[in-house]
């Protein structure tokens, strides 16, 4: 299996305590950092022109359980009136693998073998990047320090699970290592051809937790972008056992 160039990369990094970490190591602090209670999120998302004309724009629903048995998300992709349009349900095992789920359309069809690191229609996002699945990726490799946004960040190189078959060969992480959260992230393809970045704009302190706000999405070369505002966070309230799950809060399912 082909590995790109800027892979093979792989620097001593030491962290302000002076303690050595691994790329590996680095990405578990991320993921810690994650908010553990069941999450609920919701957020618009427009994507634009290179001259920021508005092509598409709609709703995501989000709900994370991070420090769920196993960790998972569900990502609910909407128009502006409401109506479901897919859906992407991602969990990760003991060993950090993968699986996942993707419907389109009202009511959800499953789509056979999806790649998560495809952008999804009309925006610039793809479902790697929306549900930070790159986090848990294993062969990852420490790329030295940069500063972004101001700030002295960790760079790691993680190579995707699948890099022959998906749109990303991987990616370059950029993150800070104070508050332990990602600040930037590249996608790059085989031919180690940057295709996506991702930047987070702002952030917001939850009950002690810091929560992404702002994202910004670019592809290149075409320079198409799609901005992500978070309009609301809530820890989300639990669902009995004896009681199954349905999107409408407060209205039980069928039977």
């Amino acid at each position: 299996m082909r590995k790109t160039a800027w892979f093979l990369i792989a620097l001593c990094l030491t962290s302000a305590r002076g303690e050595d970490l691994s790329a590996r190591e680095i990405l578990a602090r991320v993921r810690e950092a994650l908010p553990s209670a069941p999450m609920d999120v919701q957020a618009r998302y427009q994507s634009k022109s290179r001259r920021g004309v508005i092509e598409s724009e709609g709703r995501v629903d989000i709900h994370t359980e991070w420090g769920g048995s196993p960790p998972s998300a569900r990502y609910v992709l909407r128009d502006l009136f409401g109506e479901e349009q897919q859906r992407f349900e991602i969990a990760w095992d003991m060993n950090g693998t993968a699986s996942f789920a993707l419907s389109t359309g009202s009511p959800p069809a499953a789509v056979g073998q999806p790649d998560p690191t495809a952008p999804v229609p009309g925006m610039d996002f793809s479902w790697a990047d929306l549900s930070f699945s790159f986090l848990w990726w294993k062969d990852a490799r420490l790329a030295g320090m940069e500063k972004k946004k101001g700030r002295l960040c960790r760079v790691v190189d993680v190579m995707a699970p699948d890099p022959e078959n998906g749109e990303y060969a991987g990616m370059r992480l950029w993150i800070d290592p104070e508050i332990g959260l990602l600040l930037q992230a590249e996608g790059y393809n085989l031919a180690n051809e940057r295709i996506r970045r991702m930047e987070i704009k702002s952030f917001k302190k939850i009950e002690g937790l810091w929560t992404i706000q702002d994202i910004d999405v670019e592809s290149f070369p075409s320079r198409h972008k799609t901005l992500l505002r978070v309009r609301n966070v809530e820890e989300a309230a639990p669902v009995p056992e004896s009681e199954p799950y349905s999107d409408h809060i407060g209205v039980p399912a069928e039977p």
